[in-house]
C-alpha cells in the first residue's frame, strides 16, 4: 500500500485478513465518531479525534456493505472488529480494546468474507490519559485491592487523599489493573489516578495525556469479614440498599440498540442517591439532552429533548461527590417515527365532513417542523400547527369551509426548510344542500343529498389529471459528512432511480408508499440530485440541490491557504469528492510533489515543499479531475 501523505515515511498497517492486491475499486471508509463525537480539527493532513476513556467506541462509514471493519493501530495490532448498523449497511461501529493514552494514529478499514476490503482511512487519536474505572473492590485482611479498567500499559495510582500516593499497579496490555491499598481495609473512599510517565515533555497538551484526573471510589461493605464478625447469622450482617451502598449506575428501560417511536423518549434508571445524571449527543462536549436528579433511593427519570429520525448516540453521565462527572455508557438508541411519510389521517382527503371547521389530524413529519393547510386556488391560510416530538400534529381549520368541494394543499417543512406539499379535499355538507324550498323530509331527487358525487366533480383526483405529478416527492437528510439519505414518496411498486457526482442508486417504493437510499453528496460540496421515476406511464423527475452553492461536486476546486518563502512551501485547500487515501495529487509539470486526501466532507489540504523562489503553476489531480493553482515564492 501507498504510504499517507502526511506520513510518508511510514506505509499503512497491514490489516488482518485482508488478502487482496489492493482495495476494492472505487471504495471508501470514513471515520465518522469515536467517542460519539465527530472530528472538530485537522492535524498532519488528517481528522484529528479526542478520547478521554480508555475503550472508546468507533463509527466509521463505508461504501462496502456486508462486510467486518477492522481498526488496527500504526503496528497492524487489531483494536476491535464490529459489524454494520441494523438499519443501516454502510455504518459501522465498535469498541476499541484498551489503547495507551497520547496522540496516535488509527486505521479502519472493511473486509469482505473474501479478503478484499475497503480503501482504508486514517485518523489521528488524541488518547486523553483514562481515568482508572473499578470493577471490584475487597478487602484481604487489612489491605484493600482494587481491580479495574485503564489505559494500556499505564501506571494507577491510589490516594487516601488526593495528596500522597499511598499503592500504585500497571494495567496490562488488555489495561487491566489490580491496585493494593496497605491498611485501606477501613478507609472509606480512595482516589485513583493513571499516569504515563513516557509521554515526551515537549508533546503538546503534555498533561491531560500523562496524567487523568481523580476518581474517588467508595469500597464495597460487607466484601470482607472483619475481626469479631465471625457470630453473626446468615443474612445478618448484609446491607440493605440505601444503608451506604450507591445502586448501581445504569440506564434500566432502554438499552444499546433498542428503537423507540417519540422523539422525546424517557430514559429510567439508578445512580448515586441526590446525584445528578447526564444525558448528552455523543459525550460530555456535546448537547445536554437530559438532566436529572436521583431520588434518596437512587432513582432517577429524565425525558430526552430531542432525537433525530435514525441513528442517535447517547452518552450518560454521572456525577460525582465532588461536583465531576464520570463518563459511563454510550448507548446507540434507534428513532423511528410511527408514520414513514406525511400523511393528513383525520379526516381523510376526499372525506365529507358536517362541521364548517373540523379539526384535522395527521403524523410524518419530522419532529416540530411547521404544518400548514392552505386553500389550492389563492393560498390562504387555512389553519397550521407544529408537529410533537413524534411527528404527530392536530389543529382545527380557521375559517369556514364553503358547502361543498374544498380544494385544499397540506404542507410541511422538512429539516431543509424546505415547503413539502400534498392536495387535500374536504366536502363540506351544511345540512342543505339537496334540500328545496317546501320539499320536507322526502324531497330529494335522485343525485341529490348523501348518495355522492357524479364523477368529474372533484371529489378524487382520478389518474391522468396530475396524479403522477403531486404523488411523487423526495426529500434529504445528512447522516454523515459523506452521505446524504434520500426519501422518495409515491405510488407502492414504483421503481426509482437516483443519481448524483456519477452514483446511481434503484430503490422501489414499498407497502408504505416509501423508499430510501443513500447517495454521495460530501458537506462541503453543492451537489445535485436527481429522482427519477415512471408513474401511470409518465416520466416525472425531481431534483434535490444539497448545500449552499459553494464548490460544485462535479468540479475540482483548489486555492492557496497559505506560502512560506522560507521554507520554500505552500498548503493548497482542495473541494471535489473524496477519492481516499492519496487520491489527491499536487504536480508541476511531470513532478509530482506530493500526495494527500480530499476528506469525506469534500475538503482537504495537501502541503508542498522545495519550491524555488518565484512563480510556480501548481496541478492539482483528484479523480480523473484536475485544476491549477499560481504560487509565489
Amino acid at each position: 500500500m501507498a504510504a499517507t501523505a502526511a506520513h510518508a515515511d511510514t506505509d499503512l498497517p497491514a490489516i488482518p485478513g485482508a488478502s487482496g492486491e489492493r482495495p476494492i475499486a472505487d471504495s471508501f471508509t470514513g471515520f465518522y465518531e469515536i467517542q460519539g463525537a465527530p472530528s472538530n480539527s485537522e492535524r498532519d493532513g488528517l481528522d484529528v479525534f479526542e478520547a478521554d476513556r480508555s475503550h472508546p467506541s468507533i463509527t466509521v462509514t463505508s461504501s462496502v456493505t456486508k462486510g467486518r471493519l477492522k481498526v488496527v493501530d500504526q503496528r497492524g495490532r487489531l483494536l476491535c472488529s464490529g459489524s454494520s448498523a441494523a438499519d443501516n449497511a454502510h455504518l459501522y461501529s465498535c469498541d476499541l480494546a484498551a489503547i495507551p493514552s497520547g496522540p496516535q494514529v488509527v486505521t479502519a478499514a472493511v473486509l469482505k468474507s473474501n479478503g478484499h476490503f475497503s480503501e482504508p482511512d486514517q485518523a489521528l487519536l488524541d488518547a486523553y490519559a483514562a481515568a482508572p474505572v473499578v470493577t471490584s473492590t475487597e478487602r484481604e485482611g487489612d489491605d484493600l485491592v482494587l481491580h479495574g479498567n485503564a489505559n494500556r500499559g499505564i501506571r494507577v495510582e491510589g490516594s487516601l487523599d488526593r495528596k500522597e500516593v499511598v499503592a500504585s499497579g500497571a494495567a496490562d496490555d488488555d489495561g487491566r489493573f489490580e491496585v493494593r491499598v496497605p491498611g485501606g481495609a477501613s478507609a472509606k473512599q480512595v482516589a485513583l489516578r493513571a499516569v504515563n510517565d513516557d509521554i515526551p515533555a515537549d508533546t503538546p497538551d503534555h498533561d491531560h495525556f500523562a496524567v487523568s484526573s481523580w476518581t474517588d471510589v467508595t469500597p464495597a461493605t460487607g466484601g470482607g469479614e472483619q475481626p469479631g464478625e465471625g457470630g453473626e447469622q446468615p443474612g445478618g450482617g448484609g446491607e440493605q440498599p440505601g444503608e451506604g451502598q450507591s445502586p448501581v449506575e445504569a440506564v434500566t428501560n432502554l438499552h444499546d440498540g433498542d428503537t423507540v417511536h417519540t422523539a422525546e423518549p424517557v430514559f429510567e434508571g439508578t445512580a448515586r442517591p441526590n446525584g445528578r445524571v447526564r444525558l448528552d449527543t455523543g459525550s460530555l462536549s456535546g448537547l445536554a439532552i437530559g438532566i436529572a436528579t436521583a431520588d434518596e433511593h437512587g432513582k432517577w427519570s429524565t425525558k430526552a429533548s430531542f432525537l433525530r429520525p435514525g441513528d442517535n448516540w447517547i452518552s450518560v453521565s454521572y456525577e460525582r461527590p465532588d461536583g465531576t462527572w464520570r463518563w459511563a455508557e454510550n448507548l446507540l438508541i434507534h428513532y423511528v417515527p410511527t408514520v414513514d411519510h406525511f400523511t393528513v389521517q383525520t379526516p381523510a382527503s376526499g372525506s365529507t365532513v358536517t362541521e364548517a371547521r373540523p379539526e384535522v389530524t395527521g403524523a410524518g413529519a419530522h419532529a416540530y417542523s411547521a404544518v400548514s393547510l392552505r386553500t389550492a386556488d389563492n393560498d390562504r391560510p387555512m389553519g397550521g400547527a407544529r408537529t410533537d416530538a413524534s411527528g404527530e400534529f392536530v389543529f382545527d381549520v380557521s375559517e369556514d369551509l364553503k358547502p361543498g368541494v374544498n380544494e385544499l394543499t397540506a404542507s410541511y417543512q422538512d429539516l431543509n426548510g424546505n415547503w413539502k406539499t400534498e392536495p387535500y379535499t374536504l366536502i363540506y355538507d351544511d345540512g342543505k344542500g339537496g334540500e328545496q324550498p317546501g320539499d320536507g323530509n322526502g324531497g330529494e331527487q335522485p343525485g341529490d343529498g348523501n348518495e355522492g358525487g357524479q364523477p368529474g366533480d372533484g371529489g378524487t383526483e382520478e389518474p391522468g389529471d396530475g396524479a403522477s405529478d403531486t404523488a411523487f416527492s423526495a426529500d434529504a437528510l445528512r447522516v454523515s459528512d459523506r452521505q446524504v439519505d434520500v426519501g422518495v414518496h409515491g405510488p407502492k411498486g414504483t421503481e426509482v432511480t437516483v443519481s448524483a457526482n456519477g452514483e446511481t442508486k434503484k430503490v422501489t417504493l414499498g407497502d408504505t408508499d416509501y423508499g430510501n437510499t443513500l447517495i454521495t453528496a460530501p458537506k462541503k460540496l453543492t451537489t445535485t440530485v436527481t429522482v427519477t421515476a415512471t408513474i401511470a406511464g409518465e416520466q416525472v423527475e425531481r431534483t434535490l440541490t444539497i448545500g449552499n452553492g459553494d464548490h460544485a461536486a462535479d468540479a475540482l476546486e483548489a486555492e492557496v491557504s497559505s506560502t512560506s518563502a522560507l521554507l520554500g512551501s505552500a498548503k493548497i485547500t482542495v473541494w471535489g469528492l473524496p477519492w481516499g487515501i492519496g487520491g489527491l495529487q499536487a504536480r508541476e509539470g511531470d513532478r509530482t510533489l506530493a500526495t494527500g486526501a480530499i476528506k469525506d466532507d469534500g475538503e482537504g489540504t495537501i502541503s508542498v515543499s522545495g519550491l524555488a523562489k518565484g512563480d510556480h503553476v501548481i496541478t492539482l489531480v483528484s479523480g480523473g479531475k484536475q485544476t491549477q493553482v499560481s504560487v509565489h515564492i
